[in-house]
């Protein structure tokens, strides 16, 4: 069973603005005064963003692993585009570490889902579901327009998330899709398409990884 209190778990980004994920990966304590100073905000978006895929499957651990997450995008941030991060970042990292503990507050209160983990009957639908994500951003929603005609694999779907968990991240789909093509012996082309785009992300991810 997947866990809830691994970091693909705490942070759900689907729908975020950079705001709000600085915001929760450092628990309040960035000044978000000096984003407005940086012109390289896509870029530490989508390192933000890396970093927590990157580091889904870890335990979450409070600030120390704020202070972690921030450290690997700042990471990636110069890996990938030979950037440096904002202003008062590195401060914000040590912070963190110095006074380590329980975060400031949950999710759900900068406006996107709560942590928790996603019913099973919602694994397509769910904005926290890695399934949902790659289906409607890579795929264009073939998967759920298929499953819409054929109920049969919504069931299988559903009874795989609840023994498997609903995927929070494109490892985990990945891992969740082949256990569903294993069930079905004969895969739907949506449900391939879905598989190779899993695949592309996870394959890409490791090439970027920065250890």
């Amino acid at each position: 069973m997947l866990t809830e209190t691994t970091i693909g778990r705490k942070f759900n980004f689907f729908h975020a603005t950079l705001e709000q994920i600085v915001e929760q990966i450092s628990d309040e304590e960035f000044d978000l005064m000096f984003l407005s100073r940086n012109p390289n905000l896509t870029e530490l978006k989508d390192c933000c963003v890396l970093a927590v895929e990157r580091m889904a499957g870890e335990p979450f651990a409070g600030r120390k692993t704020c202070a972690d997450v921030m450290g690997r995008a700042m990471e990636l941030l110069r890996y990938l585009h030979k950037l440096n991060a904002p202003r008062g970042w590195v401060p914000v990292i040590r912070a963190l570490r110095s006074n380590p503990g329980s975060v400031r507050r949950d999710a759900a209160r900068i406006g996107f889902e709560s942590i928790g983990a996603p019913p099973a009957e919602e694994v397509l639908t769910h904005p926290a579901s890695a399934l949902c994500g790659i289906d409607n951003f890579d795929c264009g929603g073939a998967l759920q327009a298929y499953a819409e005609q054929h109920p049969e694999l919504v069931d299988l779907f559903i009874q795989t998330a609840k023994r498997l968990g609903v995927p929070g991240c494109w490892l985990e789909g990945l891992v969740y899709v082949n256990a569903v093509i294993a069930e079905l012996g004969a895969a739907p082309g949506a449900l391939v398409m879905v598989r190779e785009k899993l695949q592309a992300r996870c394959a890409a991810e490791s090439e970027l990884e920065v250890t």
